[in-house]
């Protein structure tokens, strides 16, 4: 058999065009991201801080400076945490990441990384987007604030304030910069300083794989299309260390990913599989006639690439269906650029579903504005474009 190892630990075989490794990771978003980190041989430890939990700081100091947090027992330390998630070890990561991060304070991260390439895993990182940030790669380089704060989208040992600093002026260059208002309304630049575009989180994501010396365990633009679980029957005994009868019935059971690059088809054999796809899945559909027309578009990286491509003041209202985030962006985006909207949605203006009702105005103005105008079935002229049309006597705004 034909066998190379290349630079990741991965071994090759030329035979039959099969990778072999330790781990495969499905997906490339930052939860892929930091597992590759950390199989890469950084392991975090507890710096000693004092945490605002102090049950927590009492746990974690009884392995301070013997043991890896990795090492210790996860589900002791994570034992009455609380938050978002329902993972309790994602909730002991973030909680140790951005200590108190829900109730808005600003506590550093109590983790301190250590190398150690004795403890690298072979791993490979499979993502269908062309660089590394999955969703974040989908949305665009585009100029839409993020609902969370800049320093939640932070990687560990990077920090993204420091980051989108140091590379601000690359990033002007590279990003399409809307104006500093939200749907015509001028915004107080300290209520958005806090927040990151899209455009800056998902440079910032390609930019931490690079400076960690991550890339050669990424696969990107590659299509998983099946995981299977495979048994080879030849395995070493664990006490004699002799080759055992590939008749045994004993199993040495690993795991096949099947997909395809570009036109390349791939072949992964590995022990582990870990699946880090996210959340984010295919756009909701309204099932109705037309919806499969050009002119009909189901993302903002869409949305923005159409309105570059002639939409104006003059065009035709642009028609938005829908009552979360991502209607509430397209609004913005949208009138910033002066083009006139139509807004329509099912759920009724008072109901504490709308996310809207649930966020601080200081913190988010732009998404309170969009609120504001679904409420009152207006938007705010913008200084020097025309008037935005107003609901006709006796008519007002599909709920």
């Amino acid at each position: 058999m034909d066998m190379s190892i290349n630079n990741s630990g991965i071994p090759n075989d030329f035979s039959t065009g099969t990778l072999y490794t330790d781990v495969c990771i499905l997906g490339n978003g930052p939860s892929a991201i930091t597992l590759s980190y950390i199989l890469n041989g950084n392991w975090p430890y507890y710096n000693g801080d004092p945490h605002p939990d102090p049950m927590l700081h009492s746990k974690l100091n009884e392995g301070r400076g013997r043991q890896s947090i990795i090492e210790m027992d996860l589900e002791y330390l994570s034992e009455s945490l609380e938050g978002r998630s329902q993972n309790p070890v994602a909730l002991l990561f973030d909680t140790l990441h951005h200590p108190n991060a829900d109730l808005g304070d600003n506590e550093p991260s109590r983790f301190q990384w250590a190398l150690d390439p004795h403890r690298r895993i072979p791993h490979l990182v499979v993502g269908i987007t062309p660089r590394p940030g999955g969703a974040w790669q989908a949305m665009g380089n585009n100029s839409c604030m993020t609902l969370s704060l800049n320093r939640w989208m932070e990687m560990p040992g990077m920090c993204f304030v420091d980051w989108q600093q140091t590379n601000q002026s690359n990033l002007s260059d590279d990003v399409p910069r809307l104006p500093a208002v939200a749907n015509g309304v001028s915004v107080q630049k300290s209520s958005l300083q806090t927040r990151a575009t899209m455009g800056d989180v998902t440079c910032y994501y390609e930019a931490f794989v690079t400076n960690k010396g991550l890339e050669e365990n990424f696969m990107n633009s590659t299509l998983v299309t099946r995981v299977q679980r495979i048994c080879t029957k030849a395995q070493r005994d664990g006490e004699s260390g002799e080759i055992e009868n590939p008749g045994s019935h004993r199993c040495n059971r690993k795991w096949r990913v099947r997909g395809r690059r570009l036109s390349d088809e791939v072949d992964i054999v590995c022990k582990y599989v870990v699946v880090a796809t996210g959340t984010a899945g295919s756009p909701n559909r309204l099932g109705v006639q037309g919806e499969s027309s050009r002119q009909v578009v189901h993302s903002l990286r869409q949305l923005e690439s159409a309105l570059s491509e002639g939409c104006n003041v003059d065009s035709d209202p642009v028609l938005i269906v829908g009552a979360g985030l991502n209607a509430a962006d397209a609004i913005i985006n949208c009138r910033a650029r002066g083009i006139n909207i139509i807004h329509v949605f099912r759920d009724d203006i008072n109901s504490p579903n709308l996310v809207f009702r649930q966020l601080p105005r200081a913190v988010y103005p732009e998404y309170f504005e969009v609120y504001r105008m679904m409420r009152t079935n207006s938007s705010p002229d913008i200084p020097g474009q025309p008037p935005s049309p107003h609901p006709l006597p006796g008519q007002s705004s599909p709920p």
